[in-house]
């Protein structure tokens, strides 16, 4: 009968363990799933405000552009942040 029962608590002592390391394993894939979905938000995140940053700033120099309009004088770049800094103020 105590042998029985020392059995019984070492067969179950190693299903435990199984299951211990299972989870444990379960939980580990898990989170390296997660942490990759989240560095592929990040990248999609800064990408977006990219790409945001870039329209932001062609919109203002097409505006400028239209500012500064047929006088073709000021074809140069500088003069062209010149006139679009004068229209902000």
């Amino acid at each position: 009968m105590n042998q029985d029962a020392h059995l019984a608590r070492d067969m179950a002592k190693a299903d435990l363990e199984k299951q211990e390391r299972f989870v444990y394993e379960e939980r580990r894939k898990r989170d390296m799933e997660l942490a990759e979905v989240r560095k592929e938000a990040e990248e999609r995140r800064m990408q977006h405000e990219r790409i945001e940053r870039r329209l932001v700033s062609d919109a203002f120099f097409v505006k400028c552009a239209e500012f500064v309009g047929a006088r073709k004088s000021l074809g140069c770049f500088q003069n062209l942040l010149f006139a679009c800094r004068l229209e902000v103020r």
